[in-house]
């Protein structure tokens, strides 16, 4: 499958100056101011200090989440989620200064946003490229694809991104068009064979068949993506252990929504002292209790750190 791109002014995707080959996101980013204070390391003092609040060390972990989102500068919805949540938990604490620095966080995140919607629009349809099945060339830089399993984006060597024109429909014609992480007639879903029977992809699927996805009956796709998504080795479980009192649920809950930590491996599960559920849909987690403790433990040692080994080998 081979990708052949063009720009306004008739030039081949190869001749193009080198900034226009600059993704969306990056331009995005560069077009946006910074979407906070910086106040990431004051927050994540007063997240670590043990003389503070539960309800004020969890603000702080929220703020810290949101602000490494905003950031981060290309997920401006996920930023504003976040700001929210941490706006919710300054109020609780009553902290005046907290609830101001929340605020300015809330209203950079509605900022941001608009303005990446703004230059999305300026920039949608720049470029644009069709997609067409050919002899297999080894050298040849445009049929050499890339998936990118976190944006679901499927780049072409030539840097364009695979684009459902009407993802809605069933087969839907395809095009290549600037990469834009944003875009969701670019987010693409591939399937490794090896990997279908694992309980994390029959849940990702199954949340995944819960919405609108793009049908396109096109043989070449399926052959390439068989070859780059095929993995053969070990696979990864991980487990985290999370006291239900505290702010630890929310950091964990905020884990599971955003996919992130231990959410990445290929299976997963959270042990906690009780069973309760973390996260949100559809991305909502059951605890698994561990039995014979309440996951308690005091302070020692050199650094009068949490004795918590001992925890740790119960749960093992």
């Amino acid at each position: 499958m081979e990708a052949r791109g063009v720009v306004p002014g008739g030039q081949d995707e190869q001749d193009r100056p080198g900034d226009l080959h600059k993704s969306l996101g990056q331009r995005m980013r560069a077009k946006v101011a910074s979407g906070s204070d910086n106040l990431a390391a004051h927050y994540t003092g007063m997240a670590d200090d043990g003389t503070q609040s539960a309800g004020k060390r969890e603000a702080a972990i929220l703020f810290v989440v949101a602000e490494g989102l905003l950031n981060k500068g290309d997920a401006p919805l996920e930023g504003l989620s976040a700001a929210t949540k941490a706006l919710e938990a300054a109020r609780n604490t009553g902290d005046e200064d907290v609830v101001a620095d929340a605020l300015r966080l809330v209203l950079n995140a509605h900022l941001q946003r608009a303005s990446m919607d703004r230059y999305r629009q300026q920039a949608s349809a720049k470029t644009f490229g069709t997609v067409s099945a050919r002899a297999c060339e080894q050298e040849n830089q445009v049929q050499k694809w890339v998936f990118n399993s976190t944006t679901g984006q499927l780049k072409s060597g030539g840097g364009f991104c695979l684009s459902a024109r009407h993802r809605s429909a069933k087969n839907s014609e395809v095009e290549v068009r600037e990469c834009d992480p944003m875009d969701e007639d670019q987010q693409w879903s591939l399937w490794s064979v090896q990997q279908l029977s694992l309980r994390s992809s029959i849940e990702a699927m199954r949340q995944e068949a819960l919405e609108p996805t793009t049908t396109t009956d096109t043989s070449t796709i399926t052959t390439t993506a068989t070859a780059t998504t095929t993995v053969s080795g070990p696979t990864l479980y991980c487990f985290s252990v999370m006291v239900s009192w505290a702010y630890e649920p929310t950091l964990v809950g905020m884990q599971a929504n955003h996919q992130r930590s231990i959410f990445l491996c290929d299976g997963f599960d959270v042990y906690s002292d009780k069973v309760m559920t973390v996260g949100d849909k559809p991305y909502a987690l059951t605890t698994r209790r561990v039995h014979g403790t309440d996951l308690k433990c005091h302070k020692g040692g050199v650094f009068n750190t949490l004795l918590n080994t001992p925890v740790f080998i119960k749960v093992w």
